[in-house]
């Protein structure tokens, strides 16, 4: 809007009064237009990493891997006005001991998220995380929900975990809660949110239920549910990337006149179309090294 009238000031000072009220008048409509026009957000979505830095060609394991997802947030998502990137959970290791974890704790606010839920996999870590990139209705001492949308569009995201994953890790902090507990927290959101969502990292008969009778839910994004799908409830999505990270679902959500709109399409992420990010892998493998991961190769004796 500031670019706008700049232009308008400058053409009447170089045109007549009359061509100048007409300038001013048609430049008043396509301003009331645009602001009448649909606002946006781009959903990326993804998750179910379980660790993996970095591809290692095995036929048994996925391609989505921490490296080449950054690849595509850097020359996709980073590119993207109003988009917002979401991990959806277990970025880290099944294994809490395991050292990688220490390097993903290292990288992790350079990856581009805006928000990370809580998989099974963090339990133990979800605490250690920036509070700008948590939040969720069952783990204490974080905030509740974030918002992530734009001035027009308020988006709104949150997460629940199974309190069964309490047993990896003591003193993980996952709290028991009701359908009505929830519901009652989603129906507060929703009040200042135009679109609520909810990442699911939970069992799936609990999953379906909180779904079912928690109407104020506008998406929920399943992080246990295997299949690629986008199933439509009415106004309301039911949607899952998949058991590991080789897809990223992106959401395009638009508020016009007439309501909410939404499109979804799920990338493959895979080492051919993808390349690992070479600067992070530099970095990875420093990190490698300070850990005792990897030790450098020795010098042959001559």
């Amino acid at each position: 809007m500031t670019k706008m009238s700049f232009s308008i000031n400058k053409i009447s000072n170089n045109c007549h009064y009359g061509r100048s009220r007409l300038i001013l008048l048609l430049s008043f409509i396509i301003l009331v237009s645009g602001c009448s026009s649909s606002k946006n957000v781009t959903l990326f979505y993804t998750g179910n990493y379980n660790g993996i830095i970095e591809g290692c060609n095995c036929p048994k394991e996925p391609e989505g891997n921490i490296l080449n997802h950054f690849t595509f947030f850097r020359d996709s998502i980073s590119q993207l006005a109003n988009s917002r990137y979401i991990c959806t959970g277990n970025i880290f290791s099944y294994n809490y001991g395991d050292r990688q974890n220490r390097i993903i704790i290292d990288i992790i606010d350079d990856l581009g998220y805006d928000y990370i839920a809580a998989g099974r996999n963090e339990t133990g870590f979800y605490g250690k995380l920036d509070r700008n990139l948590t939040a969720s209705v069952n783990i204490n001492d974080v905030p509740a929900y974030k918002i992530l949308g734009n001035k027009g569009l308020n988006v709104v995201v949150t997460s629940v975990t199974d309190p069964s994953y309490s047993k990896y890790v003591s003193g993980s902090e996952i709290s028991e809660m009701s359908v009505e507990e929830i519901n009652d927290l989603a129906e507060s959101v929703k009040k200042e949110a135009d679109i609520f969502i909810v990442v699911s990292n939970l069992e799936s008969s609990l999953e379906k239920n909180i779904f079912n009778r928690v109407k104020a839910i506008d998406i929920m994004i399943s992080n246990t549910n295997t299949k690629n799908e986008m199933i439509r409830f009415g106004d309301r999505l039911y949607l899952s990337h998949g058991s590991n990270a080789e897809y990223i679902g992106r959401l395009d959500i638009s508020k016009t006149g007439e309501g909410i709109e939404f499109e979804n399409v799920f990338e493959k992420i895979t080492s051919a179309k993808f390349s690992e990010d070479t600067e992070l892998k530099i970095y990875t493998d420093s990190l490698k090294l300070k850990y005792g991961i990897d030790k450098p190769e020795q010098s042959p004796d001559y």
